[in-house]
């Protein structure tokens, strides 16, 4: 057993989760038992340390001159003082396995319990933000790779309009839960058309200094509504510079401008003339 324990906790915990997941198909259940099964070493390691600590005690030797038998030495002496260190360890055990279990879900297990149902289409509701930038892109490729692979399709909802870039095929521009705008990605881009997808295509870092230096930076002002009490018109009016009195009464519809673009804007109508 002691063999055992010292193997086990030889191999990298994250290593040996990977290696489990790989063998058995996804799910809730099976992902707590592999972590179950990774903790069980560590725990009859520490439970031998607690043991061979208390054998070697006074009381104990003196519980072996008494003559007791080793059954009740064991159940009476060295059991009850042992578990004490046990449910320390399981209480801070409580908080590794909730790291462990983010740490697998940002290495692609959580991306492998999606495709464990052997769907068409999976939604990555902010999949990648809070992590490392190289953690970024490994994510970004292998769900680029998956998506070549399987024919997937992916509803990508994101903040980071650079990843939103990289990743998509058609993007949505929301505000307030509304639409205000929808093209293919790489004329939303270049030609941006709600004054909400301008303000956000503003604020994307470049890496040129003198082209960031030159582009106009347009800042928003304004409170943003409650969804719960959104404005009557134009959800976007009350932080629209070019706001008019007819978008604070009247909520604009959207409107094709060709190649697939769509916007829902009375300013896109008078400059751009919808189609």
């Amino acid at each position: 057993m002691a063999g055992y324990c010292e193997t086990f906790n030889s191999i990298p915990n994250i290593a040996l989760s990977l290696t489990l997941i790989t063998l058995f198909a996804g799910g809730m259940l099976n992902m707590a038992f592999i972590l179950c099964v990774t903790a069980i070493p560590g725990f009859l390691r520490m439970m031998r340390a607690s043991s061979l600590a208390i054998m070697n005690s006074d009381y104990i030797l003196a519980a072996k001159l008494s003559g007791q038998a080793k059954v009740k030495i064991m159940f009476k002496h060295i059991l009850p003082n042992a578990v004490s260190p046990i449910i320390v360890m399981s209480t801070q055990m409580i908080g590794m396995t909730i790291m462990m279990e983010s740490g697998l879900s940002y290495l692609g297990v959580g991306i492998a319990r999606a495709l464990a149902s052997k769907t068409d289409i999976i939604v990555c509701d902010e999949p990648v933000s809070a992590l490392d930038v190289s953690i970024q892109a490994q994510v970004i490729n292998l769900l680029e790779d998956l998506q070549a692979n399987l024919n997937l399709a992916y509803i990508f909802i994101a903040h980071d309009l650079s990843v939103v870039k990289h990743i998509s095929d058609r993007i949505v521009v929301m505000y307030l839960g509304r639409v205000v705008e929808t093209a293919p990605a790489e004329l939303l881009y270049d030609r941006p058309l709600h004054p909400y997808t301008k303000a956000l295509m503003s604020a994307v870092p470049i890496t040129d200094p003198h082209a960031d230096e030159q582009r106009e930076r347009i800042k928003l002002i304004g409170e943003i509504p409650s969804v719960l009490d959104r404005p009557e018109g134009c959800p976007f009016c009350n932080r629209c510079q070019f706001a008019t009195e007819r978008c604070r009464k009247e909520a604009p519809q959207m409107k094709d401008y060709g190649n697939g673009q769509k916007a829902a804007c009375f300013l896109c109508e008078e400059q751009e003339g919808a189609k």
